[in-house]
């Protein structure tokens, strides 16, 4: 997932929205290519130079962003669903937990805390994003691709 590239001059790890980590759902899909290219900047921008904490502070906004508006569509997707109810849950919890800690994050916007940023990035691309995700738009896709 994660590979080198040389970008104007800056050298640095990128992620690429593989065709395995596609949901199949277009608006999901570019939502979490919007994520990956948030983190592309962060990794980029990191390999120059540290973040001031402005800078931290206007990536936590994108990020919060990101979150309520994906997470907003997801959950209206929902409606109408025959999802199981715990797995449902599973996944409301999930989205509240990723905007509670970029919240967190927010709070006290310090340098220090962007290798904790990634860390958590890369963790909600490996386990939301390639398991949870996965899982509710293949039942999506099941109930409304006919």
């Amino acid at each position: 997932m994660p590979t080198t590239v040389s970008l104007n001059d800056q050298q640095g790890i990128v992620f690429f929205l593989e065709p395995n980590m596609k949901v199949g759902i277009k608006e999901i899909d570019q939502d979490n290519d919007r994520l990956f290219q948030i983190i592309n900047r962060m990794n980029l921008d990191l390999e120059k130079s540290p973040y001031s904490r402005e800078q931290c502070i206007a990536l936590f906004k994108d990020l919060l962003s990101f979150g309520v508006s994906h997470f907003d569509l997801e959950e209206r997707m929902f409606s109408g669903l025959k999802y199981c109810p715990v797995e449902k849950e599973k996944h409301e919890i999930e989205h509240r937990r990723f905007l509670k800690t970029v919240l967190k994050f927010l709070e006290e916007p310090e340098q220090h805390q962007m290798k904790e940023v990634l860390s958590f990035l890369t963790e909600w691309l490996n386990e939301h994003i390639l398991k949870t995700d996965m899982k509710f738009a293949k039942a999506y896709l099941s109930q409304h691709s006919a």
